[in-house]
C-alpha cells in the first residue's frame, strides 16, 4: 500500500477525546504524501525543553493506541519496518564506514552470543502480529499542534506488526531525548546526572503506557515482549548516536540499559509498575 494512502487513512482517525492522529494529506510529491503544515515543534524538542512533558507523552500513547486498535485500511500489506540493531554480519565496506564508536558497539553485540540470539528473537516476534503499526514512532516523528496535540508524521515504514514495536520506538527515543537534554555533567557527578535522566525516563514511560491503556482493547506489554523490544530500540538509538559522537555517557547509558533489558526482560517490571 502506498504511503500516501496509509497517511490518508491515519488522517481520518480520531482519538477518544476527538484529537487527530495525523495531519491531513494535501497532495503527493514524488510518491510521498504532503501533509498539512503543523507548526511544531517536534515532540523530541518539547521533551528536551520541558520540565514536565508527561501530559504530551500520555497523549502520544493514546495516539499510538488509536492507530493499533483502528480498522486497518483496505490494501495494507507488508510488515512494519521497525528499526533493529545490526545483529547480522555486515559487509566489509559497510563496517569501514562506521565510526569508531559504532564499531565498538557492533563488536559488543556480535561478541555476545546470548544477546545476539535474544535480539534476533525479538526482531522476529515483532513481525508475528497482525496489527496496523506506524513502524517508526520515534519522538522525532510526532509534531505538536498549536493545541498541544502530538500527531504522527512520516508513514513510510507503516505496515503489519506488533504494537510493542511502536511503543518500544517511542520509549527508546524518550530516553535518548532525556539524555541529550541533561546538562553535561561535571567530572564529579556523571552518575548522578545519568541517574536523574533514567528516573525521568521511568516517569514519562509510565505516562505513555497510561495513555495507551486509556484506549481499550489491548496492551503493548502483553506477552512480555515490550521490555526486550525497548532494549532493542535503545541499542538502535545508541548505535545511531554513535555515528556522530564518541562513545560518551549517553551512548554508554543507552547501550547498557538496552542490553540489560534484553538479557533480563523481568527488569521492565520496575519501569512498567502499575498501581
Amino acid at each position: 500500500m502506498e504511503e500516501a494512502a496509509v497517511a490518508d487513512w491515519a488522517a481520518s482517525l480520531r482519538t477518544g477525546d476527538g484529537c487527530e492522529v495525523s495531519p491531513q494529506v494535501i497532495g503527493v510529491h514524488s510518491g510521498r504524501p504532503l501533509l498539512r503544515h503543523v507548526p511544531g515543534p517536534r515532540l523530541d524538542v518539547r521533551i528536551r525543553t520541558s520540565e514536565q512533558p508527561s501530559r504530551l507523552i500520555k497523549a502520544a500513547g493514546r495516539t499510538l493506541a488509536t492507530v493499533h486498535h483502528a480498522t486497518p485500511p483496505a490494501g495494507l500489506h507488508g510488515q512494519a519496518a521497525f528499526e533493529h540493531p545490526p545483529w547480522d554480519p555486515v559487509a566489509l565496506e559497510t563496517h569501514l564506514g562506521f565510526s569508531a564508536a559504532q564499531r565498538r558497539i557492533l563488536g559488543a553485540l556480535h561478541g555476545d552470543r546470548e544477546l545476539r540470539s535474544r535480539g534476533r528473537l525479538v526482531r522476529d516476534r515483532l513481525q508475528e502480529h497482525a496489527t496496523p503499526c506506524h513502524g517508526d514512532a520515534r519522538t522525532a516523528n510526532f509534531c505538536v499542534t498549536d493545541s498541544s496535540v502530538p500527531v504522527l508524521i512520516d508513514w513510510e515504514a507503516a505496515g503489519w506488526g506488533s504494537p510493542a514495536g511502536d511503543m518500544a520506538a517511542l520509549c527508546g527515543a524518550l530516553l535518548a531525548d532525556l539524555l541529550v537534554s541533561t546538562a553535561t555533567p561535571d567530572e564529579t557527578t556523571p552518575r548522578a546526572s545519568l541517574a536523574t535522566a533514567v528516573e525521568r525516563w521511568t516517569t514519562v514511560v509510565r505516562a505513555a503506557l497510561a495513555g495507551y491503556r486509556q484506549v481499550g482493547g489491548g496492551d503493548p506489554g502483553a506477552g512480555g515482549l515490550l521490555g526486550p523490544a525497548v532494549g532493542s530500540a535503545l541499542l538502535v538509538r545508541a548505535f545511531v548516536r554513535a555515528a556522530y559522537t564518541v562513545y560518551d555517557r549517553s551512548v554508554a547509558c543507552m547501550h547498557e540499559v538496552g542490553a540489560s533489558l534484553l538479557r533480563a526482560p523481568e527488569r521492565w517490571r520496575t519501569i512498567d509498575a502499575r498501581d
